[in-house]
């Protein structure tokens, strides 16, 4: 069957200033009544920056049980546009609205009375919030230059690469090249010419190149940015924007603004709800990796951003737009394992661009894991570019899988992964975390570690103690609950399900609480039975004493090697054989027929729905089609 899904759609809303926060309580009165309510000192700061900070308004409360009612003028005209809440509904405005030199006044009226407060906005560059720092690595009209550490050696080599080191952009001389660590590079080899503070090299820049990546050494001592590399965005930015939600940041509240830059700096995201009335907010650090919070944004809001830095230059519009306070009806996207290397036969580039069509207005993107091909900055360019346009407006919720971590193994070390996103945390730690997107909840867990999910790791614990609060019902306002991770606790595939046991204790705590587990690793699509712990059918899906979690696997969204080969009945964990509801086996077949694919999930207060759409292979790709759902009535 062909694939078609109707996506639905929700509204978002911005935030306010530079820091995000509304102007402190013992900030200066400009023309306003000192009013103490016993609960906040209103008032509103003389300096107030055009398109910077928000307006809060200062004008004197009514007489304690006395109704009043808010309203906005500027220079004298009504004001309708949007405005935020940070003390009472309606009495910020937005600071994109405000330009130098207007005069804002707030009137608060009551039977019999009111009072009115009034500011001058002062004018502001917004360039000043992001200080130009010069590079030590870029490249301008067709030339490499390079002052960074290595700049006064008499003799300094070159690695250099295209677009994530990609075989897809590489220079006709350009060869494998392997790093200390082991991690492959595509590029050239060249020895650089000296110029007037560092080194040059005239650079072949193949057409529609996004962006050169460099690796610098000198008698054997590696100079590579302190481990992330050099990178140069010929189009800016170098990745992203891509959008994620962290601890401040609850999905009908905020969002955040994530982007890498060859050049450190601080960068600035412009935001509002249109595109001429937009706010500047600036990152906290200066680097290359960049993490903007937008907070205490209205529910159910569109906006427009952008993400930008002090050269001028700025990423194409974008938007994204905050969830409903009681959304219950949604769609969301699933997938994992995109693991593009650069080569021709990697596939995510295309599956990015086919889940964008196919739902554009999905609220979010599950990725349990291996979503870069191994843990180093060129492949997780790759990764990030080829999803530029589907999470420039969808947020990523990802889950850290084995190739995401060092050496491609399994590893606890997840700062490279961690520094990519900006995520909710548990004490400090975002390998596990939680998500409430209307009245639905996913809890992403790491499986890198094995020691974490034993009875006595601290993410059992929490997890044990989060699904006993819906277990008991004190998180009563609760819906459906997923659980995402990379390594599965069920798997038919030739490769890991002897493995499964490993990563099933966790699984004790789902019964009768979990409606769905998502994970991946495998690259085969696998739908199980209804199931209790630990692999015992049931005969339906649900909560009930007699009913069972619905267990799946999650196929490759694009890495052109797909497992085929299923496990033998007569090996250890074969037994999980017996509970396989899709793909179908015959007795004794030993491969399957897998495919690249995504799933599409489906919300409603009654009914959770995802569905397996598959598009081919490498080999063979195929149109989308849905060749299996998984439907879940309450």
């Amino acid at each position: 069957m062909w694939f078609l899904v109707a996506c639905t759609t929700a509204t978002p809303s911005p935030d306010s200033a530079e820091t995000g926060q509304a102007p402190e309580e013992d900030s200066q009165i400009d023309s306003a009544p000192e009013a103490d309510t016993g609960r906040w000192t209103l008032g509103l700061s003389a300096e107030a920056r055009e398109r910077v900070d928000p307006i809060l308004c200062a004008a004197a409360l009514a007489p304690e049980g006395v109704a009043s009612t808010l309203s906005w003028t500027v220079d004298g005209a009504p004001f309708t546009g949007l405005t935020l809440l940070t003390r009472e509904p309606g009495d910020t405005v937005f600071p994109g609205y405000t330009r130098a030199d207007q005069l804002w006044t707030c009137t608060r009226s009551w039977s019999g009375g009111g009072s009115e407060a009034s500011s001058r906005i002062h004018p502001f560059d917004p360039a000043k919030l992001d200080p130009y720092l010069a590079p030590s690595m870029w490249v301008a009209d067709g030339v490499l230059h390079y002052t960074g550490a290595l700049a006064r050696q008499p003799a300094v080599g070159v690695l250099y690469g295209f677009d994530g080191w990609s075989a897809r952009e590489a220079s006709p001389n350009a060869a494998t090249s392997v790093y200390p660590e082991g991690t492959f590079r595509y590029g050239v080899h060249a020895a650089m010419v000296p110029e007037p503070g560092g080194w040059a090299l005239p650079l072949d820049v193949p057409d529609e190149v996004r962006a050169v990546s460099a690796i610098f050494d000198a008698e054997g001592t590696i100079e590579d940015h302190g481990g992330t590399e050099y990178t140069w965005d010929l189009v800016f930015p170098s990745v992203g924007p891509f959008l994620t939600w962290d601890d401040s940041t609850a999905p009908s509240q905020g969002i955040v603004v994530n982007w890498a830059t060859g050049q450190p700096g601080m960068g600035l995201v412009e935001y509002g709800p249109d595109r001429e009335n937009t706010a500047f907010v600036r990152d906290d650090t200066s680097d290359t990796l960049h993490h903007v919070s937008l907070t205490d944004l209205p529910a159910a809001t569109r906006f427009d951003y952008r993400v930008l830095d002090s050269r001028g230059r700025a990423s194409p519009w974008s938007t994204f737009t905050t969830a409903s306070e009681t959304d219950d009806t949604f769609t969301f996207l699933v997938a994992s394992d995109m693991q593009d290397a650069g080569s021709d036969g990697q596939r995510w580039p295309e599956l990015a661009a086919t889940m964008m069509t196919a739902c554009p207005d999905a609220r979010f993107v599950l990725a349990p894991g291996d979503l870069s091909a191994q843990d180093s900055p060129g492949f997780w360019w790759l990764f990030f570019d080829a999803g530029r346009q589907l999470f420039d407006h969808i947020p990523i919720v990802p889950s850290v899988g084995n190739h995401d971590t060092p050496s491609v193994f399994s590893s606890p070390d997840t700062r490279h992964y961690r520094s990519w996103f900006a995520l909710p945390s548990v004490d400090g730690n975002e390998d596990h975390y939680r998500f409430d997107y209307g009245r639905m909840r996913v809890f992403a867990i790491s499986t890198e570690s094995l020691d974490d999910l034993e009875p006595d790791s601290a993410q059992y614990a929490w997890i044990s103690a989060e699904l006993g609060k819906l277990r008991d019902g004190t998180d009563a306002d609760v819906d459906w609950v997923i659980t995402q991770a990379h390594h599965p606790g069920y798997d038919i595939g030739k490769r890991f399900a002897v493995e499964t046991p490993r990563y099933r204790p966790l699984t004790e705590l789902f019964d009768g609480v979990v409606d769905v587990d998502i994970r991946a690793h495998e690259h085969i699509y696998q739908r199980y039975v209804p199931l209790r712990f630990s692999n015992n059918p049931v005969a339906t899906y649900g909560r009930g004493d007699d009913q069972g979690v619905a267990y799946l696997v999650t196929p490759s969204a694009g890495f052109e090697h797909l497992d085929t080969g299923v496990i033998d009945p007569g090996m250890a964990g074969g037994d999980q054989l017996e509970n396989l509801a899709w793909p179908e086996l015959a007795p004794g077949q030993g491969a399957v027929d897998a495919q690249h694919g995504f799933l599409v999930g489906s919300v409603t207060p009654s009914t959770l729905s995802l569905s397996f759409v598959e598009v081919g292979s490498t080999e063979a790709p195929e149109e989308p089609t849905v060749v299996d759902e998984l439907r879940i009535e309450r």
